[in-house]
């Protein structure tokens, strides 16, 4: 889930492109281990264990620059590393300075 929804923020188009993006990224860190080298202790468990305010805090924490190569980044398993590159892009483009920010146009005439 979208952290700014997360935050009860409104629902927009964005979210749904960031809501993608954790998805993406669970795959990568939870799938594609050898049977003797899963990890023992899932490294994105404060994604939903707590509060969502917990959540929410956690996920902003693991997404900024350095966050995201030293917590996410080093967790994607073997068969995944090939997709670091598209995992940081689209990093870059949900939370860089210049990130997308962009809500749902209003639809009232």
């Amino acid at each position: 889930m979208a952290i700014k929804v997360l935050e009860e923020a409104a629902h927009t188009y964005r979210h749904d492109l960031e809501s993608f993006f954790y998805v993406l990224i669970w795959i990568c860190v939870s799938y594609g281990w050898e049977e003797d080298k899963k990890l023992k202790m899932h490294p994105l468990r404060r994604w939903y264990d707590g509060t969502l305010e917990d959540i929410a805090h956690t996920k902003r924490g693991d997404v900024t620059e350095g966050g995201f190569k030293k917590y996410i980044l080093t967790n994607f398993s073997p068969t995944f590393q090939g997709v670091k590159r598209l995992a940081q892009t689209l990093r870059d483009i949900l939370f860089s300075k210049h990130a997308l920010e962009t809500g749902t146009p209003d639809a009232s005439p």
